[in-house]
């Protein structure tokens, strides 16, 4: 009997009311719908028609229904609608659904009429800041109960947001059908759900299996006669094949499965797509149909331009996969928010292999948070597990940050959602917590082996670094990981790589932009902020405009990742790479493309990296002086097949020529990674930019290039023979004295204030003598013509001692660092900043004294100048704006300046020569700055003001030029 499935689309045009006072339930609207709706696209949310809106919000629409459907079974299903939903029918209440990422289906039939029918859906998107019925949306800064991944951090959306249908079948279907492959004992155990609203009978049930491109050539077919009791029945048949064709990211190959129920007047039948693959964890390694594999991509955090939900399109959603597959990506982690079902069937299609995730992400703890979380997984896994794509799930992330559970509860939590995990797919692995439940190396994750409830130890890092990095986090990349045991670094990068704000804002419609749609808005206040910033530095001479100073900075970032990339493909204990993100998301401006996939240099720099074979080269230390010996090795990444011999070289070049050779050879690879070269070489004479070039070539054929960029500095030159310096210890005098300057000792009785005063503030001070002394007698030199340079000062706490008022305390992030050309910085790098620096900016990862950014608008409103800084986004989506921060920087103090330096210099003098030249520019800087004259006021007490008369003159002397 042909089976007589019918599936109706109900997307399309409905009316949408919104209700901020939360009326429309006592108002009886899914009785009688008010006025004043809007129409709206479903699938869809309703930000794209009221942008901010959080609350309750009613749908409407209306559809015939056939009369051959009298005596069947119809049923409404909704791809997923954020977050709580309500149905009605005619008036007759359906039932309701909590979770806004899986989808949910009520039966309609008791309440069906022919002909017209009118169906309501009441749906509530919960607020971030107050609780609407019991729903809080909850974010990491704000976390709540309810699993909605980072909703309440990016664009808290809602709204009936994926497809809509109706199901018309008969009274006995097939409800749900799960292929369990074992491809390499030649079968599939097919796990059917048949329900049964008919009397209790025996059925034929069956199914037959094709390649999903030619649906006609079955090869595989198994029927039954089954007795189904009323209600819910589970048949479990075993499909044989003869042959079978293995589904591989490499070789994406389908095959249809379609199970069917027949018996007196009764037919239906359910088709899903599937694949014929193994992917398990043996001997240390991913193996993927028993090969060994590598998983090289990226974090998908499902944000999108416009819909901010989903892919507006599904031509969007194959070029965003195909983008990482035609550029030597083969895998993505689908982070905290599952990816609408097309998105899915696209990337078993195309061949992507997927781990995917439930929305719970720092939850709270609450009595209901348990059953919400088994829902979450329960349902994410029923919808998806047919797909080949998806080869392993991750349950939780980060758990060690989950507000009010300790970790034996996380512990607990997570055993239980295993079990769930498990009984309702037990064909894949089963990860417990993405990032471990600590994130040191040694806390384990436990990996469900598939087909068992064995686990196996797996380390899952999110290893992040500061950027630009330094050279011990480059190394610390080849090296991290265990010998025997899998490592998946499943989070690294999170650049801030800010894209093209303009060429962003310009694909938005003139009548999205007048909307307000929350991404093109967020885009346009970060450009707005980021302009403001820019222009109060005076960066315009520097850069030019924002749009250079950003494509300055992505190629900076990008080198940087590229060199990360490059790392731990040459390290032999690492199998998995998963890069912190594709796609700008929010607040989130980390992305290897923008909002609308365009790449930036960060993807472009990373596809040189992913390409096989590879070579790597390494250089060490990255900051040298003449002649200094440096440590290098090149290592070759391929296939370990030892059936071709490549040939390596390696040279030091300075600009585009090439300078001296460092080593070359042939390689036959026998491992995936091999070291070929590993020794010294003497810096070039001169300072200058240098790069470590190394070249992979089979023939006359180029296969691989790549470099690493070091630079060789001068010796510091001091020009001043005498300084003051402020201490709590020698380091400081000694450096000086090692360069052959005479080092006084600066007190509140010092009155020489035509020498340079170098003051370490490393360890903020609270003594009275050290500020209203010390301070004010230093404040009195600069005032008269002196310079005072402090290094690293807790800067607020020298308001009225030294500066006028007080400069803030800057929080910062993730930056976007620059320097202006400045004598202070003769001989260093200026423009955006890159590794040259990374051992000396202010550090959100150091210590707290070495975090230390001052606000930059302070500085400027005081009439001060930031001579190297950085911008950091605030990455928490609101406001979307920008921080300035200031590392180095000076003030006009009366006749003479104060320079102020949080750069950390005197911790890194004897290893880092940027840090030595740098000090030594500065008490250059500052000798020139000095200005004769006035010595005379300096014979007062140091607690006594300079007169106000004095002051005005010297004001008087600056006003007139």
């Amino acid at each position: 009997m042909t089976p007589r499935r019918q599936v109706v689309s109900l997307n399309g045009r409905w009316q949408l009311v919104f209700d901020p006072k939360n009326v429309g339930k006592k108002q009886e609207w899914f009785r009688k719908f008010p006025s004043g709706s809007v129409r709206i696209n479903v699938p869809g949310v309703w930000e794209q028609v009221k942008p901010g809106y959080d609350g309750v919000g009613w749908y409407r629409t209306s559809f015939d229904a056939a009369p051959d459907w009298k005596g069947k079974t119809v049923r409404l299903k909704v791809g997923a609608a954020c977050y709580y939903a309500e149905c009605w029918l005619n008036g007759r209440y359906l039932g309701s659904h909590e979770g806004g990422f899986t989808p949910f289906i009520f039966t309609l039939s008791p309440h069906l009429r022919s002909g017209a029918n009118d169906l309501v859906v009441r749906i509530i998107n919960p607020p971030i800041n107050e609780e609407l019925e019991g729903f809080r949306a909850g974010a990491p800064l704000n976390q709540g109960s309810l699993p909605v991944g980072k909703n309440a951090w990016y664009f808290n959306f809602g709204g009936i947001w994926q497809d809509v249908e109706l199901i018309v079948t008969d009274p006995v279907y097939v409800e749900d059908c799960f292929v369990q492959p074992h491809p390499f004992q030649k079968k599939a155990v097919i796990v059917l759900e048949m329900r049964n609203k008919n009397r209790a009978a025996t059925y034929e049930v069956s199914c037959t299996i094709a390649p999903k491109t030619q649906p006609e050539a079955v090869v595989s077919e198994v029927r039954r006669r089954v007795f189904l009791a009323a209600g819910v029945n589970t048949v479990s048949l075993t499909a044989k094949f003869s042959d079978v064709h293995l589904w591989s990211d490499t070789d994406p190959f389908l095959y249809t499965a379609t199970a069917s129920v027949a018996g007196d007047d009764v037919s239906d039948s359910l088709s899903v797509t599937f694949g014929m693959r193994e992917f398990t964890i043996a001997k240390g390694q991913f193996l993927l149909n028993r090969k060994p594999v590598i998983l090289n991509g990226f974090l998908q955090q499902g944000v999108y331009p416009r819909t901010l939900a989903f892919p507006e399109s599904r031509e969007f959603a194959a070029r965003e996969l195909k983008l990482l597959k035609d550029h030597g990506f083969n895998f993505m982690r689908v982070h905290l928010k599952p990816a609408p079902s097309f998105y899915l069937d696209l990337a078993d299609e195309i061949g992507i292999l997927i781990l995917e995730e439930p929305p719970m992400a720092w939850i709270a703890r609450s009595p209901e948070t348990e059953k919400r979380c088994v829902r979450e997984v329960t349902e994410l896994l029923r919808r998806d597990r047919n797909h080949p794509s998806i080869v392993f799930w991750c349950l939780l992330n980060e758990a060690y940050h989950f507000r009010s559970f300790t970790i034996p509860q996380v512990r607990r939590l997570v055993k239980k959602l295993g079990a769930v995990g498990r009984k309702t797919d037990a064909t894949r692995l089963l990860l417990d917590t993405s990032g471990g439940l600590g994130n040191r190396l040694g806390d384990w994750s436990e990996i469900m082996l598939p087909y068992t409830t064995k686990t196996a130890k797996m380390i899952d890092l999110h290893k992040y670094c500061q950027l630009p990095p330094t050279d011990a986090d480059i190394v610390s990349y080849r090296q991290t990981g265990r010998r025997g045991i899998v490592f998946l670094n499943s989070e690294y990068g999170a650049p801030q790589a800010e894209p093209d704000y303009e060429e962003v804002i310009k694909r938005y419609t003139p009548a999205e932009r007048k909307l307000g749609l929350e991404d093109c808005t967020l885009h346009q206040d970060f450009l707005d902020s980021l302009s403001h910033w820019f222009r109060q530095g005076g960066l315009q001479n520097e850069f030019g405009s924002v749009k250079e100073f950003i494509r300055q900075v992505n190629e900076l970032r990008a080198d940087e990742i590229r060199l990360i990339l490059c790392q731990q493909r040459a390290n032999p204990r690492q199998h998995g790479i998963c890069f912190c993100q594709l796609a700008d998301a929010s607040g989130e401006i980390f992305g290897a493309t923008d909002i609308w996939r365009r790449p930036k240099e960060v993807f472009r720099q990373m596809a040189t990296a992913a390409a096989t074979p590879l070579i790597v080269p390494e250089v060490m230390p990255r900051l040298t002086l003449p002649g200094k010996r440096l440590s290098a090795r090149v290592t070759v990444v391929a296939a370990p097949d030892g059936s071709r011999t490549m040939r390596w070289r390696c040279f030091v070049a300075k600009g585009d020529s090439e300078t001296v050779e460092i080593g070359a050879g042939d390689v036959e690879p026998r491992a995936r990674v091999t070291t070929v070269w590993k020794g010294s070489f003497p810096a070039p004479g001169k300072p200058g930019a240098c790069r470590l070039v190394a070249e992979l070539n089979d023939g006359e054929r180029l296969l691989s290039r790549q470099d690493i960029s070091f630079r060789v500095l001068p010796e510091p030159s001091v020009v001043p023979s005498r300084v003051a310096c402020v201490s709590p210890d020698s380091v400081l005098s000694d450096w000086f004295r090692t360069h052959r300057v005479e080092v006084d000792r600066f007190s509140n009785n010092y009155r020489d204030k035509n020498v340079p005063i170098i003051a370490d503030c490393r360890v903020p001070s609270f003594d009275v003598v050290f500020f209203q002394e010390v301070m004010q007698q230093a404040r009195k030199c600069s005032q008269l013509g002196g310079c005072l340079v402090l290094l690293q000062p807790e800067t607020m706490l020298f308001h009225n001692f030294v500066f006028p008022g007080i400069i803030h305390f800057q929080p910062v992030m993730r930056m976007s660092l620059y320097a202006k050309r400045h004598r202070v910085l003769e001989n260093l790098p200026t423009g955006c900043l890159g590794y040259e620096y990374a051992e000396l900016y202010p550090n959100q990862r150091a210590s707290a004294r070495d975090c230390r950014w001052d606000k930059g608008a302070d500085i400027v409103a005081m009439g001060g100048e930031v001579i190297a800084g950085g911008f950091s986004s605030h990455m928490w989506t609101r406001p979307a704006d920008y921080r300035w921060g200031a590392a180095l920087w000076e003030m006009k103090l009366g006749r003479g300046k104060v320079v102020v330096c949080q750069f950390r210099l005197i911790d890194n003098l004897a290893s880092n020569p940027v840090a030595g030249n740098l000090l030594a520019n500065l008490a250059n800087y500052a000798a020139e700055s000095i200005k004769t004259g006035y010595e005379e006021y300096l014979l007062s007490r140091c607690i006594d003001p300079i007169p106000d008369a004095v002051l005005r003159k010297i004001s008087r002397e600056r006003s007139s030029g």
